[in-house]
């Protein structure tokens, strides 16, 4: 995965994208360390061995001056010596070095990102033939025939360029100290060169970018066209690379999961991925209204609806006939949760005693019916303190063909799914009150909002982005190795609860609500939601959330069906010492001071809820949650069952881990062969190792 610093930043939002949208040809520049992703010696490790053989092998090897200038890692000098000492043995060396290798699961990855970049051509300086072997649909220009790689850059035709030879002519690789100094005098190499990267993008991957004919090239085209602007050019490093021209951006990735430095082919499938993903580094803040005091329960579950309610799964079948598979909501199980007490109707009690108004979707028209009552119901939808809010997609995981082992995130329109129409589903008249009902629907109707956040963004596009994020797939158990854009089948409620979390955060901000309550064992997620709506999930401080404190909880079963503890809370909320609490709770959620709000909604409950109610819950907690002040600009409160905080994802991971283990027997695949994520790597060291992290 990336590094979190402002560089990788800047240039994963430049690159990401890329390869559709680019008004210039792009050009992959790839280095030896994709060919040794086959097995292939890099350039030190091969020079090594070189030395090595020529001092056995060879008695006019200069071999004090050879190893100096392997300590010195000027390879190019190491391999002239070997040249000069026995000619034939190093080019049959070098032909045995560079022969052709067995396929790997990693190099599968690096190709198959590169055949999703329609237009895109290939510059390389490796020697071996994989490139070509693998790709025939790419025009083959030698270092011989390079003139033609212009005419094929300005028709867009894809080729492959072989910058230093082929070892089917292995007297046209450069590897020596003469070669290279024969390529930077012919003229003619030096101007075709020059014009592609003039006319091009070049994303370098697998190639140290230390080529000095290179780097002067780079340095004199910055220097000629930098009142035009040039590149942008991106080199994709595990190492920081000062000095280098201002057209060539760096996107640093870490090395601390894979070695081999695989985690680079990341920076190649986002070329292919929608420009729209980059949203999720740059969604606008400057929209959002000012606070206003209201409670958002998008997560609003009474007792017995948890996992009975929260999840489908659809069989889809389009106007071409293209079967697919949608599956929507959180899809909770008992394994999941660390309780069964609901907590719906105390959620609500506090929204009610703490804001001037509650907001709920309007799929839990029904359930706040039943936990308020009737005539309680329709008095807060009549004061406009229970309002309603109506997306107008729904976010899933599609899998095309049906039972394909991974999908992708998506977000549907709902045609013909008017808001009363979702309210008669919910809520119907009892005989002879027909005309009643019809009047309060549609004073339900008034108070609903509805919430499309494709005017502002490609939401799906976001969400697919936040899965860049190492912080993301670290907590919902996905692989480093698991291509952008795919989503496992055991792995698609943990990655639909991501979406909702984020979904809820964005609404918040559009609609200026101060304050949230948080889906089950959320928290960690909501980190990474948050901040990629209100700024960018590789920003190098990621949200930052700190519990602030803590106060006690009432189960649902002390409250439903209790009016008179209804009428006590709605007492309070008209005395001057309810309209002082819900003044100061907003005045200190818009100061972030998160001990203050937590003090004055306990002060308010103990004087609105009987005592004997909240002495019996001080063994159930409810925390807060809040941004680090001056980081982000989005809800500032969110609320979060305490005993379920930090424990979420760590469930949701041991639940996909069940899924997969199943999914593995039912298929009959084991811990070696390749994991059906899309990865190309063994299953061992796929999804099985992500999903066994604590």
């Amino acid at each position: 995965m990336f590094t979190a610093d402002s560089q990788t930043y800047d240039g994963v939002r430049k690159l990401w994208g890329l390869g559709r949208e680019s008004k210039k040809p792009l050009l992959i520049w790839v280095g030896a360390g994709a060919s040794s992703w086959l097995g292939y010696e890099r350039w030190a490790d091969l020079a090594s061995r070189f030395h090595r053989t020529f001092l056995r092998r060879e008695s006019r090897y200069s071999r004090a001056e050879a190893a100096k200038e392997l300590d010195s890692q000027n390879y190019p000098a190491v391999f002239q010596r070997c040249h000069d000492a026995n000619s034939q043995l190093y080019f049959t060396f070098l032909s045995k070095a560079l022969g052709p290798r067995p396929m790997k699961p990693v190099y599968e990855r690096f190709l198959a990102a590169l055949r999703q970049l329609d237009g895109a051509s290939i510059l390389t300086t490796n020697a071996d033939e994989t490139l070509e072997r693998s790709l025939p649909g790419f025009d083959l220009v030698q270092h011989s025939d390079r003139m033609r790689a212009l005419s094929l850059t300005t028709s867009r035709v894809q080729f492959i360029g072989k910058l230093h030879g082929s070892i089917s002519w292995v007297q046209s690789t450069v590897f020596t100290t003469h070669d290279y100094e024969a390529l930077v005098s012919d003229g003619t190499f030096m101007e075709v060169l020059r014009t592609l990267l003039t006319a091009c993008s070049v994303v370098f991957i697998g190639y140290s970018l230390r080529d000095q004919y290179l780097l002067g090239l780079l340095g004199r085209n910055a220097g000629l066209l930098s009142l035009f602007g040039d590149g942008p050019h991106f080199l994709i490093s595990a190492e920081d690379r000062p000095g280098l021209p201002g057209s060539v951006n760096i996107i640093r990735y870490r090395t601390d999961l894979h070695t081999d430095h695989r985690s680079g082919i990341l920076a190649v499938e986002l070329l292919g991925r929608p420009p729209g993903e980059v949203d999720s580094l740059r969604y606008d803040r400057a929209k959002s209204p000012p606070l206003q005091s209201a409670h958002f329960l998008s997560d609003f579950y009474p007792g017995g609806t948890w996992s009975t309610k929260s999840g489908q799964v659809l069989g889809l079948r389009g106007e071409d006939g293209t079967e697919s598979q949608l599956v929507i909501g959180p899809a909770w199980t008992d394994e999941e949760l660390p309780q069964t007490a609901a907590t719906a109707a105390f959620d609500l009690a506090v929204g009610l005693i703490c804001f001037d108004r509650v907001v709920l979707l309007i799929g839990s028209v029904g359930m706040a019916f039943q936990t308020l009552g009737e005539d309680l119901f329709y008095r807060l939808v009549a004061e406009d303190v229970l309002q309603f809010v109506q997306y107008d997609g729904d976010d899933g995981v599609m899998f095309i063909p049906p039972m394909a082992a991974f999908g992708s995130i998506v977000t549907g329109k709902a045609p013909g799914h008017t808001p009363i129409v979702m309210i008669k589903r919910q809520l119907s008249p009892l005989p002879g009150r027909e005309e009643l009902a019809g009047a309060r629907f549609e004073l339900l109707e008034s108070k609903v909002k509805r919430v499309d956040l494709s005017g502002t963004l490609n939401f799906a596009d976001v969400c697919n982005g936040l899965l860049i994020s190492p912080v993301t797939r670290n907590t919902l158990g996905l692989s480093e190795a698991t291509p952008v854009g795919h989503i496992p089948r055991w792995a698609a409620a943990p990655a639909i609860r991501l979406t909702l979390i984020a979904r809820a955060g964005a609404t918040c901000q559009m609609l200026g609500i101060s304050s949230m309550k948080l889906m089950a064992g959320a928290s960690q997620v909501a980190q990474v939601a948050f901040s990629a709506i209100a700024g960018g999930v590789l920003a190098q401080d990621v949200a930052a959330y700190t519990l602030t404190g803590e106060f006690g909880v009432i189960p649902d079963s002390a409250l439903s069906g209790n009016p008179a503890i209804w009428a006590s809370i709605m007492a309070f909320r008209g005395s001057s010492e309810g309209t002082n609490l819900r003044s100061y709770v907003l005045k200190y959620l818009e100061a972030n001071q998160g001990a203050e709000i937590v003090a004055s909604i306990d002060a308010g409950l103990r004087q609105a809820l009987p005592y004997n109610l909240l002495d019996e819950a001080r063994h159930r907690m409810s925390a807060l949650l809040l941004a680090a002040p001056g980081r982000l600009n989005i809800t500032p409160g969110i609320w979060s069952d305490a005993s379920r905080l930090w424990n979420g994802p760590a469930a949701w991971r041991l639940k996909s881990r069940t899924l997969l283990d199943s999914y593995l027997r039912e298929h009959r695949l084991g811990p070696y062969d390749l994991c059906p994520c899309g990865s190309y790597e063994k299953v061992k060291f796929c999804c099985q190792a992500a999903l066994e992290q604590t």
